[in-house]
């Protein structure tokens, strides 16, 4: 065998191995139990929580200035406006890389290895976030510089083709944490 067909049978074997690593890392991930959520989603309104309705049950007794804050009528309409923020997600999920675009364009890079991520809030409050896996499940805790904690997880229902985000919000305002099930479809071509 000559040098020439020598080198070009190693270039086509090397490019076959990194053609096929991918592949095989997406598979070794569900192998382990571990979904891949890269796709379109849409919010499933029947099947989701709605947000006002939980927002009125945490506050509880405590009413007056914070159930104005938090159930009065400026309060709910930013309540419909975070929904409708989410109406629509997109995520790109190669492990450990885990991309969240909303409706609006913004973007939110985390990590499922455990690796902090801080950001800075549009109303310039510091959030430090983390994901990670609990078996075949997603955790991101997000924590405020309030003590406000975000907890969600992200888990499939493949049967279904859903993607349902578990979420509770706890803070020191609430007489308990707001807890609210948010169920999204898959679009075509998912």
């Amino acid at each position: 065998m000559t040098n020439r067909k020598l080198l070009r049978r190693s270039l086509a074997l090397m490019y076959g191995l990194i053609c096929l690593t991918p592949a095989y890392a997406t598979q070794t991930g569900a192998m382990d139990g571990r979904p891949n959520f890269t796709g379109t989603w849409r919010l499933n309104r029947e099947l989701s929580d709605k947000p006002q309705e939980k927002v009125k049950e945490a506050i509880g007794k405590k009413g007056g200035a914070l159930g104005r804050m938090m159930g009065g009528r400026a309060a709910q309409d930013r309540m419909k406006n975070i929904e409708a923020l989410a109406e629509v997600l997109r995520i790109v999920h190669n492990d450990p890389e885990f991309q969240l675009i909303g409706n609006n364009n913004v973007s939110r890079r985390l990590f499922t290895d455990g690796r902090k991520v801080s950001a800075t809030t549009p109303k310039g409050e510091s959030v430090e976030a983390t994901a990670r896996w609990q078996g075949s499940q997603l955790l991101i805790v997000t924590q405020r510089a309030n003590g406000g904690k975000l907890i969600q997880t992200y888990t499939l229902d493949q049967g279904a083709g859903h993607m349902i985000i578990s979420t509770q919000i706890t803070g020191q305002r609430l007489d308990r944490p707001i807890e609210l099930r948010f169920v999204y479809d898959a679009e075509a071509g998912r």
